[in-house]
């Protein structure tokens, strides 16, 4: 069996809009076992983000659940960014003109404590932005099993991730970040841009 995400439209009663597709799901088509970690609206848009063996996936839909296919070439951009690739939380700026899709890739398949923050940027048209890291790519291997779980973008443009340091309790750590407009980690903030606390795990952030 072959797994593929999918979308769902629900009424403001709770129950399935069956308008939307024929009976309320519509699959991506993409197939491959992709698993979406999060959506966000902005202007009437909405974007999904998800992953799937090495692949970051990013989505948008029009207001009416369609795809949009002004967005990268089909509506959906998939990249590699290594083994273990897992995407789990989507930021757009308040002004629309940058998307970010984070998470983390693993690449020692036997070692846990390997894995690494993979943040992308786009732009509103679904190009790379080059200002961001490498051509629109930030890769961190910043010594804590850092797994985010939740992305912000602030006023200034600065981006904030949080998420779980640690594999086990007590080890198991609350951990918080930031980064520049360019990709860069703020030394300002905590310890060279990343805050712990000996609370276990966060899910969510909000600014």
């Amino acid at each position: 069996t072959v797994f593929d995400g999918f979308f769902a439209r629900y009424n403001s009663d709770g129950t399935l809009d069956t308008s939307y597709d024929g009976d309320g799901f519509r699959p991506t088509g993409i197939g491959n076992g992709l698993r979406f970690g999060d959506c966000a609206q902005q202007s009437g848009k909405v974007y999904c983000a998800g992953s799937y063996t090495t692949n970051y996936v990013l989505g948008r839909l029009n207001s009416d659940g369609t795809v949009d296919t002004n967005f990268g070439n089909t509506g959906f951009i998939t990249v590699d960014v290594g083994a273990g690739a897992t995407a789990r939380s989507i930021a757009v700026a308040s002004d629309g003109a940058r998307i970010y899709i984070g998470g983390f890739r693993n690449p020692s398949a036997t070692d846990l404590t390997k894995e690494e923050l993979v943040i992308l940027a786009y732009k509103s048209d679904g190009t790379p932005e080059a200002g961001f890291g490498d051509n629109g790519k930030v890769v961190r291997d910043l010594g804590t099993n850092l797994s985010p779980s939740s992305l912000a973008v602030a006023q200034d443009g600065s981006i904030l991730f949080a998420g779980g340091a640690g594999l086990t309790f007590p080890e198991k750590k609350i951990a918080i970040g930031k980064l520049n407009a360019q990709g860069m980690s703020e030394t300002s903030f905590g310890a060279e841009g990343t805050v712990t606390h000996d609370q276990s795990h966060v899910k969510d952030l909000a600014l």
